[in-house]
């Protein structure tokens, strides 16, 4: 399987799995759009990095918060390559909250990010992959989808969400060639994972 000059979007593409996932993309060959939630430093730093594999690395700062936003930026790639072969829904929020205390703009913002923002940017990706021919989008989930985690009723709710969407845009997106597949990565230690960042 050749990745050269495919297109790709990975969220969440400043740090972690993302980063290292657009950087794998980047030295084999695809153009690659990296995408945090606004300009910041990291992202900055991220896209410079990437370019060191690939000169064909852009940045993209949209809050998956935002449907709008999203919008803008699917229009963006469009407009720049007329397509999109890969969707890496990687994006995350977290935060611990105890279920009997948890205020609901958490549970707000979670289920933005971690769920609604999957749906939209899938939807969107989908559509142009359908007029190209076909497509894959892949959702990085969390082994949270099917095993709760005390202090983390969204998060874990999200994911096992997104699991659920992952399976029904299999099964509706197939006959459009679109491959739909869910990654569930285990603990990794990232910046997310730093014990200092659970307490």
């Amino acid at each position: 399987m050749s990745l050269k000059d495919k297109v790709v979007l990975v969220t969440g593409s400043s740090r972690g799995i993302g980063f290292e996932t657009a950087t794998v993309f980047a030295k084999a060959g695809a153009v690659v759009f990296l995408h945090g939630h606004a300009v910041t430093d990291r992202l900055e730093a991220a896209a410079k990095q990437v370019n060191t594999a690939s000169q064909r690395s852009f940045m993209l700062a949209c809050a998956l918060s935002d449907p709008e936003a999203i919008r803008r930026m699917f229009a963006y790639i469009s407009d720049k390559y007329q397509r999109l072969d890969v969707l890496v829904n990687n994006a995350v929020h977290q935060n611990r909250a105890p279920f009997l205390d948890m205020p609901e703009e958490d549970w707000d913002r979670v289920m933005q990010v971690n769920l609604k923002g999957p749906f939209l940017c899938s939807q969107l990706a989908a559509a142009m992959m359908r007029e190209q021919g076909g497509g894959k989008i892949i959702n990085v989930g969390s082994v949270h989808e099917t095993d709760a985690r005390r202090f983390y009723a969204h998060y874990s709710a999200s994911k096992g969400g997104l699991l659920m969407l992952t399976k029904a845009m299999a099964l509706e997106l197939a006959e459009h060639n679109i491959r739909v597949n869910q990654v569930t990565p285990g603990a990794i230690a990232t910046e997310l994972t730093d014990p200092d960042r659970q307490k």
